[in-house]
């Protein structure tokens, strides 16, 4: 009988292993070859796929044939109303070798559906190896966010959490919702990417210190960007945030970070967290950061309203096939192959349709061009501080395009891209009523860039795409002090409009005009003026991106600075883009 306890334990720990790690699948020798010992596994990190972004799988490999193979991964992701994106990766073995590798399979942005924000994932194994698949789903509520939890904490709680999550959801839904997605902390990506499709992260601080250092910096960095990370001290520990080795931007309690926030909180040394307490604290407006692109962009999206709509002209594409329907009809049936001749027809219905075809491609060139045009709305933290150097950038993006003559194009940054529904209109072809109903998107990584092609551009269309990404920068914002007036000086690359601060005094400062070099002494101005432009700025951006602005503008020593100039993320090059408008955060170096 005291081998019962033991038993479960066993199991309960083989269970969280395969909760916080999905095993995809397992590709073996075929039993007719004993003497190969070839094997490769592939995992998923997390156990479920995130709305959006990245899903992060291990591939472990030993090829002990005497020869080199090609082993690959096909990804098809589904979400919302049937939309897709499919994926393909490829890793060459050498006879002989070991590999252990991290990839990042992307996954489509699954807008919510009918209340719902549901994605799977089916991933194939292909090459010389063999064949095999592995397929994981979410089902994620709009009300809270995609959270992220530890291992430690999802085992003893998930039932509760689940339960308690569906039971007040107040939802119609045939499917139930996962409240989590679980981690092991010692097998965790070195990629900000990987973290980017999931709003919030629950672990204890000895979850954090079991870390190691390339996976703590990029989920750091994905928390500069927005994310949240809750930290849980067990019992009546007295840690804090410098001693977990985190510097926020302001003090405890509202520790921002960045754009991001990082919050403390306790748990009994049994980790049982309250479930109700958690859902009713977690289901807050504007948490779910997926349901956020849902509602920013439609129906009102200030971009959008500032790029102009244009109207869709059917009239003369009615009477060109009009006269297309009198020429190939009667015209050509009483005039050009009259009884005796209707031989004819065979000539001059092909030359008919192809005059007509033609004449229709001249006029929609003409009216509409070749590639397209567009605006694009930046905010970017810039963090030259604890080494850093870094820019983390979110952008907005809105274009209409007129004949496109491919659709492919590469992000050579680290960056994640989504696509947003926009307001009904003849030229849009993703709005929250579609749900993305028949859209295909390409994704695939690859050398360090993201090679996109299918949908994300169409001809004739207006499309609109939101963009996270984190590069490397030296540009600041120098300020030191001359006769009690501050004097600012820049280190950026292009020229800044405007740019204000408030220093630590509660005093506000405006500098216009501002270049690499040039020194400016700032002139003061009333905190209803600094409020009105941070104001004016934030009407520009959706309500997310207003939000972070609004905060980040409430820092002391921190700057907020304006430029038309700015370089951007690039992606399709057939667009031209009219304008680019570029918001600078982050904190003043003295």
């Amino acid at each position: 009988m005291r081998l019962l306890p033991l038993l479960f334990l066993f199991l309960s720990c083989l269970t969280g292993a395969l909760r916080a790690q999905e095993s995809l699948f397992q590709l073996v020798p075929n039993p007719q070859h004993p003497a190969d010992k070839t094997r490769i596994q592939v995992e998923a990190l997390f156990s479920r796929p995130a709305p959006r972004g990245f899903l992060p799988v291990r591939v472990t490999a030993v090829n002990q044939r005497k020869s080199d193979g090609e082993f690959g991964l096909r990804s098809l992701a589904v979400s919302g109303n049937q939309s897709k994106l499919d994926s393909h990766i490829t890793l060459n073995l050498s006879a002989g070798q070991q590999l252990t590798r991290d990839l990042l399979i992307p996954l489509n942005t699954a807008l919510p559906y009918y209340s719902e924000i549901s994605c799977s994932i089916n991933v194939e194994a292909t090459g010389s190896f063999g064949d095999s698949n592995g397929w994981l789903q979410g089902e994620w509520s709009p009300r809270i966010p995609a959270v992220l939890l530890s291992e430690s904490l999802y085992t003893p709680n998930i039932g509760e959490l689940d339960k308690e999550l569906n039971s007040s959801s107040g939802s119609r839904s045939y499917r139930t919702y996962s409240f989590a997605a679980s981690f092991t902390p010692a097998r965790m990506p070195t990629d900000w990417r990987a973290y980017s499709g999931y709003d919030r992260m629950i672990l204890t601080e000895v979850d954090w210190n079991d870390f190691d250092p390339g996976a703590r910096t990029a989920i750091l960095e994905w928390c500069r960007l927005g994310g949240v990370i809750e930290i849980l001290r067990m019992g009546d520990s007295s840690a804090n945030l410098a001693s977990l080795g985190i510097e926020p931007d302001t003090s405890e309690p509202d520790t921002s970070y960045g754009y991001g926030t990082i919050l403390l909180g306790n748990v009994p040394n049994d980790l049982r967290l309250d479930a109700k307490s958690m859902v009713s604290r977690l289901d807050q407006r504007r948490a779910n950061r997926t349901q956020n692109l849902d509602n920013d962009y439609s129906p009102t999206w200030p971009l959008q309203v500032q790029f102009g709509s244009r109207s869709f002209s059917y009239g003369i594409f009615i009477v060109v096939l009009i006269l297309f329907g009198l020429l190939v009809g009667p015209i050509n049936l009483f005039k050009f192959a009259k009884s005796g001749q209707r031989h004819r027809l065979f000539i001059t219905t092909p030359i008919i349709s192809i005059a007509t075809c033609l004449i229709l491609l001249i006029l929609i060139i003409t009216r509409d061009g070749l590639g397209g045009h567009g605006e694009r709305m930046a905010l970017i933290e810039v963090r030259p501080d604890t080494n850093e150097n870094r820019a983390y950038i979110h952008q907005e993006q809105v274009s209409r395009s007129g004949v496109l003559l491919g659709s492919s194009f590469d992000l050579n940054e680290e960056a994640l891209i989504s696509p947003v529904p926009m307001a009904p209109g003849p030229w849009t072809r993703l709005t929250s009523d579609s749900g993305g109903e028949g859209l295909h998107y390409s994704a695939n990584l690859k050398d360090g860039s993201l090679k996109l092609g299918g949908d994300w551009f169409r001809s004739r269309s207006e499309q609109g795409q939101a963009l996270q990404a984190i590069v490397p920068t030296r540009g600041r914002i120098e300020v030191r002090d001359d006769a009690g007036t501050p004097l600012l000086s820049s280190t950026f690359e292009f020229p800044i409009e405007s740019v204000s601060f408030v220093d630590a005094d509660g005093h506000c400062w405006l500098v216009e005009n501002l270049e690499a070099g040039r020194p400016v002494h700032a002139h003061s101005i009333s905190v209803e003026t600094n409020q009105q432009r941070l104001k004016n700025l934030m009407n520009q951006f959706t309500q997310t991106h207003a939000g972070i602005l609004k905060r980040a503008g409430k820092r002391s020593d921190h700057f907020v600075a304006i430029t038309q100039q700015a370089p951007a993320i690039e992606t399709f090059s057939s667009i031209r883009w009219n304008q680019t408008t570029t918001v600078l955060t982050g904190p003043v170096v003295r």
